[in-house]
């Protein structure tokens, strides 16, 4: 099961960076740019209520990005990306979790900023995103480091509701970068959780800001 999930999650990603819609400002050829991103993340714990003691914690993000800019310059980003978390402690255990994630957003508002040379935007994106479990570990206020759960790989896999605001510099020929920044949004739901295997339990009440950077390339198809 776990083999098969991470391969659909990987055809997924084949699918969704097919450019098959997106097209060039002054070509009519299909175009899509593809590259890197970098995020730094602050997230916090959703404990429904007035916390006694507040939670905030700051992880690294990386991975690859893939972004579709169609005519009508609605944009379209997804990608593999890596992150973990580390949560608080409920009933005096931590939670350390790792997750293969797979982004997927479209642009609902478009300000066109474009100059002679670059075409520049604002980008308002809202979305989703799929999180596999990579690894799991759990640890105690006596533990100094987390006790790995072994086979955890795929247990899991958390779904996350996603928005964006972003600047965006296209080039105005193809075979460019491109650069993009902006924050990015993400709340988890306990209730869009699917569980394959009920030895670990997922923490799935994190609300998360990250502040990320990519640059994209892209290709003629």
């Amino acid at each position: 099961m776990k083999t098969i999930l991470l391969t659909g999650l990987t055809l997924l990603t084949c699918h969704l960076a097919t450019p098959t819609f997106s097209q060039d400002d002054t070509s009519n050829h299909a175009v899509y740019y593809w590259g890197g991103n970098l995020g730094i993340t602050l997230y916090s714990f959703d404990r429904s209520g007035l916390a006694i003691k507040e939670f905030y914690k700051v992880n690294g993000e990386a991975g690859f990005s893939f972004l579709f800019r169609a005519k009508s310059k609605t944009l379209m980003r997804t990608g593999l990306e890596v992150s973990y978390k580390k949560s608080p402690f409920l009933n005096s255990v931590s939670t350390y979790e790792s997750f293969l994630d797979l982004p997927f957003m479209i642009s609902f508002l478009n300000i066109d900023r474009s100059e002679h040379e670059r075409t520049r935007s604002i980008n308002f994106l809202i979305g989703g995103k799929l999180s596999l479990l990579l690894e799991h570990g759990t640890g105690t206020k006596a533990d100094e480091i987390y006790h790995l759960t072994k086979n955890a790989f795929g247990d899991y896999l958390k779904i996350s509701l996603l928005s964006e605001v972003s600047y965006n510099v296209f080039p105005k020929k193809t075979g460019k970068s491109m650069q993009s920044f902006g924050m990015r949004f993400g709340k988890d739901f306990e209730d869009l959780v699917v569980e394959f295997d009920g030895t670990t339990k997922p923490v799935a009440r994190y609300l998360t800001a990250t502040l990320f950077y990519s640059l994209l390339f892209s290709f003629k198809k």
